[in-house]
Order: C-alpha cells, then structure tokens, then sequence
C-alpha cells in the first residue's frame, strides 16, 4: 500500500511508485484538509473545486510495431498521428471543412504515418458551397440543377481515390446523422437520397474510383424503440445503392453494459439485413463511447438532461466491453467518438468523451482500448460462454488464445471465482495452468497472482484478460498475422529491432512521449518485478494567491522522464506564514483497488 506523502511550500521530497510495469497509473494531488477548519488556508487543484483531487494519468506502454493495414478500430474525430500507439483507423475528413486540394494533403498527412481517414459529404461544400441537403427540402424531388451541381462536385473530391489511389481509405460516409434531422420524415427523403447515392456512385466510375465504398450510419440506443429509423433505413429504397451500414450507438442516459444490449440490437439489424437479401453487409459502429464525470458533479448534462455519466475507470471498462462485444457479433470496425477531450467544460458530456483529458493526459481508457486493439485486431472470434455471472469472450491467434471476462450486471466490490477448466471448454489444445502466458487487467497492468489460485480464476466487474498458449501452432495464412513488438524511439517512431521496449504516455499540451530504459515484463513471467519510478515534488510558493508545484518523474537510476508544471490556487488565505500540506500518491490503477465509484484508492 502506499504512504500519502505530505508536501510543505518549498520543500522537495521524494517518493517511489509501486511499481512501473506496463499498465495505467495515476498520480493523485489533493488537499490535506479534505473538510477545511475554520480559518485554515485551503488549496485548488486544476480544474477542480475545493477539496476535489486532481489525478494525473498516465501509462507505460510496450511500443509495438506500426500497422499498414486498416484496423478494426479508431476514432471518429481527430487524433494526435504522431502518437505511435493509435490504431491506424482515424477521424472524419469532411467537405465542409476541406476543398479538394486540401482533402487530398489530409490523406497524404496521414498515409505518410500508416493512419487510414475516413471522407464524409454532409452539409455544404467548403468548395463551391454545393448542399449535400436536398433543396429547399425533402419535401420535393431532387432538382436538375442541384443534381448537376453535385455531379461536378463529388467528381473533384472523388478523383483523389482515382486508380486504386488511397485503397485503403476508400470509404465515404454519405450524410450526417441525417436520421436526427426533419428531412428524415419528409415525403421525397429517401427517393432523393438514392438519387444522390447514384449520383455519387457515377462519378466515381468516371473517375475511376470505382473501389469506393458509401457508408450510410443511423442512430440508436439501448431501448429497441430506438432502432426503429435503422429498420426504416434498411427497408427504403435507398439502403441497396450502399454498401456498409453504419451505427451510432450512444445508449442515453444509462449506458448500461454493452454485453446487455448490443447482442439484442444486432440481432434485430442482422435480421433486417437478411430480408433485404444482404445478409453479409458489413456493421461498422462508426461512434460509440461513454462520457466520464469524475470526480462527479451533480449538473454533468447532455444537451441540459442531467446524467450520471462514468467514472474514469468505469469508461474503460465499458469501451472494453462495447469493442469486445462488438467484434464476437461481427461488427467489421468500431471507431470511438473522441482522442481527446476538445474542450474543457466538465458539466458538458459531449465535451468528456475523451481517451485523454483536455490537458493531454491519459485517462484508464487510453491505454486500455490500444489494449484491447493490439490484442484482438488480427485475432479470430471463437465463441463466449458463461459460468456464474461471468461471461466470458474468447479469440484465437496462431499461438495464443486470449480469453477476456468479466461479471456481468455487477457492482465494483463484487467479485466472483470460475474454475480454470472453464478456460479449457471447447479447447482440445489447453491441457493445464502450464498454458498461462499472462494474467492482466484491462490495461495490460499484470494482476495479482491472487487472481488465479488453486485453479479458480476470480473475476469482477472490469474485464480481466488470460492469454493462455496453443499446444500446437497454427500455420500462418493470409489472413492472420502476429504482431512482433519492437524497439523505437518514441520522438521519431522509426522501428529499429526485434526487441521490445515500453514508453511513458505521459502527454500534456506541454510534454511529450519520452522512453523508459526498464525492460517490459516478459510474457511468460507476467509479475516480474521491476525497479519502481521516482518522484520529486516541490510546491513553490508564490507572493499571490497561487503557486505552482512542480513534479519530477524519474527512474531508479536518476534520469529524469517527464516534469508536470501543476498551478495551485490558494484560497482563503489567513496569513502570509500560513502553511497548507498538499497530498500526492502515485499508484497502478488495479480493479481490486476501486471504490464503491469504481476510482481507484491507495491511502495509509
């Protein structure tokens, strides 16, 4: 357990973390006087109210070798390229926002870094001011010189996928969230959005960019009264001229596990799909998501409707779930709403979608969706099963099996124990526990070696994730490859041997990614000890109300990883000599350590 370490203005003390390997970890900062006495000084963490703790995440992350392939998930809006750990899939490039020159340099952009963009023609045209809405309305049938107008248009956007050029990226998103819209219920909709899709579709032909492929996405929550618009979509007379069917799953207010809904939902999609004589259309999840609302604060709203949201662990854990879930019912791709945070607005959902915070810095989810992604994206599906409120999914590579579990509908200090020969169910090849390669949490962080004993495996709510080896290798074939770890520096992302490193995602607006020198825990020894990282913390007091606190990560050896600049309002100031005891921990953000909120607890 760690000892709080109490911070006096100007002094310099220094502690351990306890432990560094890979996985998420936090450094917390608060107030001494969580319930400030009368006539006391108080402190105020960034972005925070009094008596609130401010907890700087970050991660330490195997580098891996960058993939050249399109990957089963993303982001829906924009994201750092020169992060080396992002998957592949990136954000929405828009017309309205970029001309045909500059759509062109944004793939270029991001081709240079192995990162795919997806297009998207809504709205008007930066262009020429070209509506992709139909006008004046649906109401009437779309008119000759709105259809010409289109044409021209689509055609110089479309000719930079001309030959095959950009192949990997060839998918536009026709409209946006056009099923919100009033449009969606007028009379002439659905026969002028063929028309448009036609249209588009001829003038990829003509430009010879006949390898693009339309997307058309719709909204939908939890309750089945919500999929009502994706059966209209799929039953008009514009769902054949598409090719991928599109959805935004945002299950307001409650967002409750995935496992509880998505497979419902899809059932009933997939069933559309087969009346419509394409049962085999691809499902891409083209925004999901949950907002965090930690520390949580009683107005967090989404357009003026009051949520609970989640807490910052409680969010990775359902983004684990929903990409799980999603791949074992065959969605083809999931792209998540945000990289980071856009906006500092705590009491706006919209604005704390983010994998990071608005500073930067990584929240749990972060390193555990390029988790989830670096595990699961070239693995095959097998089957899930459940035992005692655990569910259980498994996926196949050509060595490993990997099985990720969880309790289903469960509160956070609830636990629950399945016997290790629930692992071995379907599985000729897995004889023994000899087979475990590793046992970690979420964000690759090695669990307990209480998590796995005499032959039971204990489960609780966040997804716990067992590779457990193959007794006979597959051969390799085209369609599956296993990713090898490599050495890389971090400032330049250039691969450079077959070793594997970790780095330290520890990003704000004014910090960079920086590499550790401390070997990654191996795969057969998942709770190797490595030596912990130091911390140096100053609170430089300052003549006005505020100061600035200034914390050093180091290693054993004394190299310095990273500095974060934390400003301090002081409140409430009595006296010139007054002095307030400032709180700092840093600790790995592990499941049995969460409260009743799901955030994570280490105190004396």
């Amino acid at each position: 357990m760690v000892q709080p370490i109490y911070i006096l203005p100007g002094v310099n003390v220094s502690f351990s973390s306890p432990d560094d390997r890979v996985g998420y970890y936090e450094l917390s900062c608060f107030s001494s006087f969580r319930s400030r006495p009368a006539g006391m000084d108080d402190l105020i963490m960034p972005h925070r109210e009094i008596g609130e703790a401010w907890n700087v995440g970050f991660a330490i992350m195997k580098t891996e070798q960058r993939q050249t392939t399109m990957t089963k998930m993303g982001f829906f809006n924009l994201v750092d390229i020169s992060d080396p750990h992002v998957p592949s899939l990136g954000k929405q490039l828009s017309w309205d926002y970029y001309t045909p020159s500059q759509w062109s340099g944004q793939i270029d952009a991001l081709s240079d870094k192995d990162k795919y963009i997806l297009g998207q023609i809504a709205h008007t045209s930066k262009h020429t001011g070209v509506p992709w809405e139909s006008d004046p309305s649906d109401d009437v049938a779309l008119g000759s010189q709105q259809r010409d107008r289109l044409l021209n248009e689509l055609q110089l956007y479309f000719t930079n996928y001309a030959v095959g050029r950009y192949g990997e990226a060839a998918y536009i998103s026709l409209g946006d969230s056009e099923d919100m819209k009033e449009m969606f219920t007028q009379s002439k909709y659905f026969t002028n959005l063929r028309d448009k899709v036609d249209l588009a579709r001829e003038c990829a032909y003509h430009v010879q960019a006949s390898n693009l492929k339309f997307i058309y996405s719709t909204n939908v929550g939890y309750q089945p009264y919500t999929w009502d618009n994706t059966r209209t979509f799929i039953n008009s007379v514009a769902f054949s001229g598409f090719d991928i069917l599109g959805l935004i799953v945002y299950p307001w207010p409650d967002f409750p596990s995935p496992e509880s809904f998505l497979p419902s939902l899809l059932a009933e999609v997939s069933s559309w799909l087969l009346g419509e004589g394409k049962p085999t259309m691809p499902i891409w999840i083209t925004e999901a998501g949950i907002p965090v609302n930690d520390p949580p604060l009683p107005d967090f709203a989404d357009a003026g409707n009051k949520i609970q949201g989640a807490s910052r662990y409680g969010a990775a854990s359902y983004c684990v779930k929903f990409f799980v879930v999603s791949l074992s019912l065959g969605v083809e791709r999931v792209l998540f709403k945000e990289y980071r945070n856009p906006v500092l607005d705590r009491l706006e959902a919209q604005m704390n979608f983010g994998t990071r915070d608005y500073d930067g810095y990584p929240l749990p989810s972060y390193p555990a969706l390029i988790n989830a992604h670096r595990l699961l994206d070239s693995a095959e599906y097998l089957y899930s099963s459940s035992l005692s409120d655990v569910i259980r999914f498994t996926f196949a590579t050509p060595r490993t099996y990997i099985h990720i579990m969880w309790l289903e509908s469960a509160p956070y200090d609830r636990t629950s124990s399945v016997p290790f020969s629930f692992m071995q169910e379907g599985l000729r090849t897995l004889s023994s526990m000899d087979n475990i390669v590793s046992c970690t949490d979420m964000t690759a962080h090695p669990c307990s070696i209480d998590t796995i004993r005499d032959k039971l495996i204990y489960v609780g709510e966040t997804p716990l994730i067992l590779i457990t080896q193959k007794d006979e290798i597959d051969p390799p074939s085209s369609s599956s490859t296993i990713a090898t770890p490599t050495s890389s520096s971090i400032t330049s992302m250039t691969s450079s041997s077959t070793s594997s490193s970790s780095s330290l995602a520890f990003t704000s607006s004014t910090s960079s990614l920086l590499s550790t020198s401390s070997t990654s825990p191996s795969p057969s020894s998942p709770l190797v000890d490595i030596p912990p990282i130091s911390v140096v913390a100053s609170l430089i007091p300052s003549p006005s109300s505020s100061s600035v606190m200034n914390i050093i990560v180091t290693q054993s050896s004394g190299e310095a990883l990273a500095t974060i600049s934390i400003p301090i309002s002081v409140v409430n100031q009595t006296s010139s000599s007054s002095t307030t005891n400032l709180t700092i921990s840093i600790h790995p953000v592990l499941s049995s350590s969460l409260d009743s909120y799901g955030r994570a607890t280490w105190s004396s």
